[in-house]
């Protein structure tokens, strides 16, 4: 499947370099993962959920606040209360593990503190 795909996508980056390159169209990905999480196929939304729990590290710190101030905004109790049990338990393992704990010490660091992008150029140059 597509998101089976990306997913694969995500993890061979994650594992190179742990960086998006600087070309990555985050504008675009936004859209469709809202366009996903908005909709109705139980199983799209839970793989996307997963794509997000997986590699959310992976994304510049604006870009992980604008995800998690838009799921806060428009999708939580549609999602933390899905008619699907598997969408409910990603979903919460989502909020528990990436956003929660990750996030709830004040002595940590930003939780949103911008990280360098893998830019394919200038790694050539290296």
């Amino acid at each position: 499947s597509d998101v089976y795909k990306r997913q694969k996508w995500f993890s061979r980056i994650a594992a190179q370099s742990g960086l998006l390159p600087t070309t990555f169209d985050y504008p675009f990905f936004l859209q469709g993962m809202y366009f996903v999480l908005e909709g109705e196929h139980a199983l799209c939304i839970a793989e996307t959920v997963l794509i997000l729990y997986n590699h959310f590290g992976l994304f510049p710190a604006g870009i992980r606040r604008e995800i998690a101030e838009y799921i806060f905004s428009h999708l939580f109790f549609r999602l933390f209360l899905h008619w699907s049990v598997s969408v409910r338990q990603v979903f919460q393992h989502f909020l528990l593990f990436r956003l929660y704990h990750n996030y709830k010490s004040p002595l940590e660091n930003d939780p949103f503190e911008e990280r360098p992008t893998y830019d394919p150029i200038m790694q050539e140059l290296v």
